[in-house]
């Protein structure tokens, strides 16, 4: 977060300056820092607990993730309840998330089906059930938060959208919900990761 704010402190003493941000999950924070909603201070102190309050709602399993190299239909397609598709972030290529035998159970599935697959080193199962705890424990430390103005629009990655509320769209990652961009955003575009 910090190395975040560095680069754009230099490129701003270049004089160049975003005209709009985002940030993947944990770099939204990041990305609303840099447009003047919080401190560079509160960037440490919200990190901190963000990654408390995702640990103490996963409790002894903290689940993990697995990339897929396919298309979100092929993947949901074969995926157990208990697995969660949590990024879907481009036209061929999403994350699946959830309780680690579970995932690992999937992944010998989806392998199995042909599909390229490779287990994710983290510390938790991220946008998945697993995390429908932290919401409440972020929310609290968000509404202790003084938060400004935006200097310049912040999309969020949970709606794709820029931010109207600051508070409500930073718990909602923390919610049951897939970091998703659909493919009906990308146009005839190809992101190329």
């Amino acid at each position: 977060g910090i190395a975040g704010l560095m680069v754009t402190a230099l490129l701003e003493s270049v004089g160049v300056r975003p005209d709009l941000a985002g940030g993947h999950s944990y770099g939204e924070l990041v990305a609303l820092t840099a447009a003047g909603v919080f401190e560079p201070a509160d960037l440490l102190d919200l990190s901190a607990a963000r990654a408390e309050a995702m640990l103490a709602a996963v409790g002894e399993d903290p689940g993990t993730m697995a990339a897929v190299s396919a298309p979100l239909a092929d993947v949901e397609a074969l995926l157990p309840a208990d697995v969660v598709v949590a990024n879907h972030n481009a036209p061929d290529q999403v994350v699946i998330s959830g309780p680690t035998k579970a995932v690992e159970n999937a992944v010998e599935v989806l392998r199995g089906a042909g599909l390229s697959v490779k287990s994710i080193p983290v510390a938790a199962a991220f946008h998945s059930p697993l995390m429908a705890g932290a919401r409440d424990r972020f929310a609290a430390r968000l509404s202790a938060m003084s938060i400004g103005e935006t200097a310049f629009p912040v999309w969020s990655n949970v709606t794709a959208e820029p931010h109207a509320d600051v508070r409500d769209g930073l718990a909602a990652q923390r919610q049951v919900k897939a970091v998703v961009l659909p493919e009906a955003q990308l146009g005839d575009e190809q992101v190329g990761l």
